[in-house]
């Protein structure tokens, strides 16, 4: 296990023996201080709440002696990229357990907020698979805990699926060349965000084509590979592969992702030119956003967090033929989503970005005159937990940045 324990901003309410409860992890079987009972990895009251119980039990709420009541604070911290009111109404507990979108009107996002899509319940508990996609960031808000037993998949793949939020205004995306009477198309750069996209690889005299800048982190998911460019009868090159959606956990006590839990929000693969012959291939998309905020951070070390980019496709010849590149599904840590390659003289699609190097790599150049450049593969998103010293041995792609700083 991964646990880290840190002061959140906001009021507290001392609970039994001056001792607040669910603020000390626990395993099955271990003494708890004062009165507090280990239930579900926290010190808890004995009926599982966190609300502390100084006082009379007997009093009524308000009565005066701290017993139930409840004072409204804020939970969220400085270095933090959005900061939300637990106003002491009862919230239900919520289960996510099927897909779900966030574009506005979405089933399950707060009418309330317009910006992101706003779930939240007193504890959030996350089974089986649920894919998330839409227009919208999403924030998973619990004045309790967030628990992931599942997979929370809220990457993009190819073609035309989106995670929520990816592909936001703000990036800088560049295309390939287009092809002219002479040249053809060279491949789409990547998608830049934490670190750039790889470069669209030349053709046939036609420069490589550089990718936008890196993006602060923030609220937002991934940015786009660029198009691949035109042949020289300007036909299509393919199209760039979406940035990954954004997902924010925010709990005011404990945050768990569990033994064989995923959080994806991986870009998804460039595209080829298919049936265009001499065009560029399309950059892959960024990796997006995982942010975690709460007390208490646990991640097992079986967890699998992925922010890693898509790979680039790979250019056509002459024939028309090439291949997409890869979503980052789950590339391994030291090899980053592959680019398409092997099916035409066209450039080689660059890879996807990997644990350890940020940048998505670069597509392949070629010098005829009737191939075109390979795409360059998407650059890595974010993985933060805010106020969190996380050691180095989860299964994450790129590094987790711990309290907003790499």
């Amino acid at each position: 296990m991964i646990a880290v324990v840190c002061g959140l901003a906001g009021c507290y309410r001392s609970g039994a023996n001056g001792l607040a409860p669910c603020t000390v992890s626990c395993e099955p079987g271990d003494s708890c201080p004062g009165d507090l009972t280990c239930i579900a990895g926290l010190c808890r009251n004995s009926d599982g709440t966190c609300e502390p119980t100084t006082g009379n039990s007997d009093a009524p709420p308000g009565s005066g002696d701290g017993s139930d009541a409840c004072t409204p604070r804020t939970i969220g911290r400085t270095p933090g990229f959005i900061k939300l009111d637990d106003t002491c109404a009862a919230l239900p507990p919520v289960t996510l357990d099927t897909a779900f979108n966030t574009n506005p009107g979405g089933a399950l996002c707060d009418p309330g907020m317009t910006s992101v899509c706003l779930v939240q319940g007193s504890t959030i508990t996350l089974t089986n698979a649920v894919r998330v996609v839409g227009s919208r960031p999403l924030v998973l808000f619990a004045t309790d805990s967030i628990l992931v037993t599942g997979t929370l998949d809220a990457a993009s793949k190819s073609p035309g699926l989106r995670g929520p939020g990816g592909d936001g205004p703000g990036c800088n995306v560049r295309n390939g060349t287009n092809g002219d009477g002479s040249h053809p198309g060279s491949g789409g750069p990547g998608g830049s965000f934490q670190g750039l996209g790889g470069t669209g690889g030349g053709a046939g005299g036609n420069a490589d084509a550089g990718a936008g800048t890196e993006l602060s982190a923030s609220l937002r998911g991934g940015c786009p590979g660029g198009l691949g460019g035109t042949n020289n009868g300007g036909q299509p090159g393919g199209s760039g592969g979406s940035g990954g959606g954004a997902v924010y956990m925010l709990a005011a006590n404990k945050i768990a992702v569990e033994v064989g839990a995923k959080i994806l929000v991986g870009g998804s693969g460039g595209l080829a030119p298919a049936g265009v012959f001499s065009a560029g291939g399309g950059g892959g998309g960024s990796g997006g956003l995982i942010a975690f905020d709460a007390t208490e951070v646990v991640i097992d070390s079986t967890a699998i967090l992925l922010a890693s980019g898509g790979g680039g496709a790979e250019g056509t010849g002459n024939a028309g033929i090439s291949f997409n590149g890869a979503d980052a599904d789950e590339p391994t840590l030291t090899t980053g989503a592959t680019g398409g390659a092997s099916n035409s003289p066209g450039g080689d699609g660059g890879l996807g970005s990997t644990r350890s190097v940020r940048a998505g790599g670069n597509g392949g150049t070629v010098t005829t005159s009737t191939d075109g450049g390979g795409g360059g593969g998407g650059a890595a998103g974010f993985i933060i937990a805010f106020c969190a010293n996380l050691p180095g041995d989860a299964h994450v792609s790129p590094d987790i940045t711990v309290n907003g700083s790499p």
